[in-house]
């Protein structure tokens, strides 16, 4: 008995150093060096692209990071504290409510902050490059469609 635990322990030890590594190799989807999001993933290829405007979309794509990420947690901070009132015994619907209502309104800003970005973006391009660009983003999926916020009631899935 004490044989075959053995046996099976060494096997399992291969198993996983076989198979980590070659798991970890493998490459990940939607993440490469400079994209913005995943829906935005490879939106320049085919561009050609001159260095000075590789140079400007990354100072752009910076800023926007730096506009959206106290957007972001601030909206994290407002969905935990709804989350949290769902649990108590006697919610007040009345701050749940307006928890909702600042919650939007971060939202709101964070779509109007992409948006402004995508049209600095699309001054930078040259009228051949904007027909791509902008064939691109018509054919972008909605992106509330795609993301994590999906969980959250009105989203795609309601409890």
């Amino acid at each position: 008995m004490m044989k075959r635990i053995v046996t099976v322990v060494i096997a399992s030890m291969l198993l996983s150093a076989i198979l980590i590594p070659a798991i970890s190799a493998q490459p990940r989807k939607g993440l490469r060096p400079g994209f913005q999001h995943p829906g935005m993933q490879g939106w320049d290829k085919g561009m050609d692209l001159t260095d000075e405007q590789q140079s400007k979309f990354a100072d752009l794509r910076l800023k926007l990071q730096k506009e959206l990420l106290p957007l972001r947690t601030e909206l994290q901070s407002k969905m935990a504290e709804i989350h949290l009132m769902k649990t108590e015994n006697a919610p007040s619907l009345n701050k749940i409510d307006k928890l909702i209502d600042a919650a939007q309104d971060i939202r709101s800003k964070m779509t109007k902050a992409t948006v402004r970005h995508q049209l600095e973006v699309r001054k930078i391009l040259n009228p051949e490059q904007q027909k791509i660009f902008d064939s691109r983003m018509l054919q972008m999926p909605e992106r509330k469609w795609k993301s994590r916020g999906m969980n959250e009631p009105g989203l795609g899935r309601e409890f």
